[in-house]
């Protein structure tokens, strides 16, 4: 997802002590994400069909791809 990877170069770059909480898991206010009361990184799938597909982003950025 870009907007990981735009706030997490944004930090390196504006702040090298600052740092970028990457959630698993986050309470949503329902009216803005179609309805959905949680956020899940985890990749859509059977067994998290609830999930918004940034898992393997997250896990990119913090190994340094």
């Amino acid at each position: 997802m870009r907007g990981l990877r735009y706030a997490w170069n944004w930090i390196r770059q504006n702040d090298p002590n600052g740092y970028l909480q990457m959630q698993g898991r986050k309470c949503l206010n329902p009216q803005d994400v179609h309805g959905a009361k949680w956020y899940y990184a985890n990749t859509l799938s059977a067994a998290c069909p609830n999930g918004f597909n940034q898992e393997e982003t997250i896990k990119a950025i913090w190994e340094g791809r």
